[in-house]
């Protein structure tokens, strides 16, 4: 989940994604090159279009599954595991741990118990205006998952929000679903006509994706 919440942070801005590629065209011959950074410094890594997937349903990658046709995700995440030496060695890790191997840029990680809420929340708002990927992980505790958020996960913020009083964060999981079900859900009543117009709100939207105070 935090290496998806990390791709997916990375396209909103498709650019971003595409410079991870070589060539963003078909490769007959099943071979992409695909550019990393190892403590900075770029790496190019090869991986080839052959996914391991489900025995009883052999058409159904194992790990991450594409819409449609799309390849990029599940190449990304092959080339992933391929410079860790193997899917097994990248079942977990830390968003912010991700984006340095992507980008190559420096990227910070804050505990949000360990300083005041003002200051998180400037960071974060700080962030977001400068374009940056930001990511969240709920902790460890099964008593989250109760208002629809998984315990241990990882999360893209997609955007953040301060309108009428209120600080929000757009979030999306990776996953595709479980989504929040507490206070700016779909079905909470803090709702008002006036900051569905101010957020251009959609209720409607993705079940993976929604607001959080």
């Amino acid at each position: 989940c935090y290496f998806l919440a990390s791709i997916s942070g990375l396209a909103e801005v498709p650019q971003r994604i595409q410079q991870l590629f070589e060539s963003s065209e078909i490769n007959k011959s099943g071979k992409y090159n695909l550019k990393f950074f190892d403590q900075g410094v770029p790496k190019v890594i090869t991986v080839d279009d052959q996914f391991p997937c489900h025995g009883k349903n052999p058409d159904v990658p194992l790990f991450s599954k594409p819409k449609g046709k799309e390849l990029w995700a599940i190449l990304l995440e092959k080339a992933w595991a391929k410079m860790f030496k193997s899917y097994t060695n990248v079942a977990s890790g830390f968003i912010y741990e991700a984006l340095e191997n992507l980008t190559g840029a420096p990227s910070f990680h804050y505990e949000n118990n360990q300083e005041k809420e003002d200051e998180t929340w400037s960071k974060i708002k700080n962030a977001d205006l400068k374009k940056y990927v930001i990511g969240a992980s709920s902790k460890a505790d099964s008593r989250e998952q109760k208002s629809g958020i998984t315990e241990g996960h990882a999360y893209t913020i997609i955007s953040v929000h301060e309108v009428n009083g209120h600080r929000l964060l757009k979030l999306r999981n990776p996953w595709g679903k479980f989504e929040w079900n507490g206070d700016f859900s779909d079905s909470s009543p803090l709702w008002t006509d006036q900051l569905k117009k101010a957020l251009q709100y959609e209720s409607e939207e993705e079940r993976n994706i929604f607001y959080i105070k």
